[in-house]
């Protein structure tokens, strides 16, 4: 289809290929490289950033231009439904992310890297808010979760690692664990 490929995700027994316009879902069958089918091909959605896609215990959350998305198994919901108006007008400078709370069960999407304010998905009440926070002051990183399972992200210009549910800084350097 002609689409640079943003990202592969790879969630239970499926590989999910997300590209700037269109999402490929292979299921893997074993590991070796002719053993990947093609069980669903969605034209018409993606992603433009690899920091727009997250994994959440309900599936692989993604944005693009015209949504904020659900993708579970084969089945694509969008979660931006209620906010769609807004959410489309945005003015988006090239630093959309995602991320997860697992604490507060809350996804948060920033829109851009200079904004102080994101929207908050919660998945207990299904409902979205405006989230405000005093540590959106300078250019954040992508989201990322913390070893308490708090989202955060990286303030650049502090160079510190700001929590984003209660909007505090903490330390000037952050744990990265690897497998």
């Amino acid at each position: 289809d002609g689409d640079e490929i943003i990202s592969l995700q790879p969630s239970g027994n499926r590989l999910y290929v997300f590209k700037t316009n269109n999402i490929y879902i292979y299921r893997i069958l074993s590991s070796q490289g002719s053993n990947f089918t093609l069980e669903r091909h969605i034209s018409g959605i993606g992603s433009h950033y690899k920091n727009s896609i997250i994994k959440t215990p309900y599936g692989l959350c993604f944005a693009d231009d015209k949504q904020i998305s659900l993708i579970r198994g084969l089945e694509v919901t969008e979660l931006s439904f209620a906010i769609q108006d807004t959410y489309q007008s945005l003015s988006g400078t090239g630093g959309e992310a995602i991320g997860y709370d697992s604490i507060l069960n809350t996804l948060y999407y920033s829109y851009s890297k200079s904004e102080k304010e994101m929207y908050a998905y919660n998945f207990n009440s299904q409902s979205w808010y405006l989230k405000s926070t005093n540590i959106f002051d300078q250019n954040v990183s992508n989201i990322v979760l913390s070893s308490k399972k708090r989202a955060q992200a990286f303030l650049s210009s502090s160079k510190k690692v700001g929590n984003i549910a209660d909007g505090t800084g903490s330390t000037q350097s952050a744990i990265i664990k690897t497998k």
